[in-house]
């Protein structure tokens, strides 16, 4: 397959994949070489190091990563930055368009120029068998465990098959907030069920709070390491979407149990 010249202008559904991609790759893994990086460069017909590019310039748009004086390439454009509000405005349209673009991408090559469908264009039976939620889904867990660096918030654990994206405003309590990975934080499975039971919950500070009733005498060990010792402990910073203060304090009113 032929790639694009770097000098190709990115169309805006290329730029709306590549932000996809941007949000469930760690950090540490912007390269070219990267086997995901590679395989969304085939598919959009351009080169790795373009597609690397373009991810690193998304990565100096975040807000976390500016917070840590992380400086992109100087070619950051104006549609570059329009992305970022697209998203940002409406995770789950965005997130929705973007997954199904890249998954239903034909590979067929006219001149080196890869096809891209818009949601539009894919059959609705197609559309029916793959579903809108599970394509939100999917890009959720991944964007918040790339987060994370496949790590718990709470204990560190790095086992990813223990690991939950677990939503702070719960799903089905805000429909906008579904996709927001703003709105979760990655954790192992003993932790993310109890967040979500709300025998823990975050503090404005980022350290863990144990319910009372949590804190009964007991003889379990799992209860006395996996939960009386957290208590007041600082979760993990994330690489970028850092957790939102107004969906943690939705959590601490409605879920934690006083």
């Amino acid at each position: 397959m032929t790639a694009r010249s770097h000098g190709k202008r990115w169309t805006h559904l290329e730029l709306k994949v590549v932000f996809n991609l941007y949000c469930r790759t760690p950090f540490g893994k912007l390269h070219k070489s990267n086997p995901s990086i590679m395989d969304v460069a085939r598919r959009l017909g351009r080169t790795p190091s373009a597609v690397a590019m373009k991810l690193v310039n998304f990565a100096s748009l975040d807000p976390i990563q500016q917070a840590r004086n992380i400086k992109g390439l100087a070619n950051v454009s104006k549609a570059d930055r329009e992305i970022w509000v697209e998203f940002s405005s409406d995770w789950e349209r965005a997130v929705f368009e973007s997954q199904e673009a890249l998954l239903y991408q034909s590979d067929s090559v006219d001149g080196g120029h890869a096809e891209i469908k818009t949601v539009d264009e894919v059959q609705e039976t197609e559309r029916e068998t793959v579903g809108r939620v599970r394509l939100v889904q999917r890009f959720f867990r991944e964007a918040v465990l790339a987060s994370y660096d496949y790590q718990c918030a709470v204990c560190r654990l790095d086992i990813p098959e223990l690991l939950n994206a677990g939503h702070i405003v719960p799903w089905s309590k805000d429909v906008n907030r579904r996709a927001d990975p703003t709105n979760g934080i990655a954790m192992c499975v003993l932790h993310d069920r109890a967040f979500d039971r709300g025998f823990i919950t975050i503090d404005s500070r980022g350290h863990i709070v144990l319910s009372e009733r949590a804190k009964r005498p007991t003889d379990s060990l799992l209860q006395k390491t996996g939960l009386l010792q957290i208590d007041g402990q600082p979760i993990t910073t994330p690489t970028r979407f850092q957790p939102d203060p107004a969906a943690l304090e939705y959590h601490r009113e409605f879920i934690f149990l006083k």
